[in-house]
């Protein structure tokens, strides 16, 4: 390993400039950056099968990446709305029933249920300081509205950065179930 790690600095290495081609050995590579494109431009550019709402919820869900948002179909969709679903009823039953629910719907626990976490802890907490406007979940509204009179503003901002602090502490071998309940058990 350390004999290939020396191979490997001396191929990045600068030559010297006694050589006579000093920069063809120079490491070529470029970086690339792609921006982001915009909620306006995706919705632009998504199928007209979907609704205006649709392509919202849509251009909010794939957070300017327009390659996943062609990539969803009504199917997909319909998965995800019911996904969230679930989750909010984890998060409106009593403390009692989330342990049972949790180890029903997230058996999984993809990357995807912390997004979705996320961005529906989000959105409660938008709907708690009267910013109704600017949730991703519009659907929801509602439903949001009613869940944000119900859990304190401490509670939720914790439950935010107990989700932060997810993948680390799965990196660290902690049980999943257990962070997945101190996540939801704090509301």
């Amino acid at each position: 390993l350390h004999l290939l790690s020396f191979f490997f600095f001396l191929m990045v290495r600068r030559p010297p400039r006694s050589t006579l081609f000093p920069y063809t050995t120079l490491f070529r590579s470029a970086l690339i950056k792609f921006n982001l494109v915009a909620p306006q431009i995706i919705k632009k550019n998504l199928n007209v099968d979907f609704t205006e709402d649709q392509k919202e919820f849509i251009s909010h869900l794939v957070q300017g990446k327009i390659g996943k948002a062609f990539q969803l179909d009504g199917n997909k969709i319909k998965e995800i709305i019911d996904q969230e679903k679930r989750i909010l009823t984890i998060i409106k039953s009593k403390p009692h029933q989330k342990i049972n629910l949790l180890m029903e719907n997230f058996k999984d626990q993809s990357a995807l249920h912390v997004k979705q976490t996320i961005s529906l802890l989000r959105d409660i907490l938008l709907c708690k300081l009267n910013l109704k406007p600017k949730i991703t979940h519009r659907y929801l509204g509602e439903e949001l509205e009613k869940i944000s009179k119900s859990i304190s503003f401490n509670a939720i901002s914790k439950s935010l950065e107990a989700l932060l602090y997810l993948p680390i502490n799965l990196r660290k071998n902690i049980n999943q179930q257990l962070l997945w309940q101190n996540i939801f058990l704090k509301m």
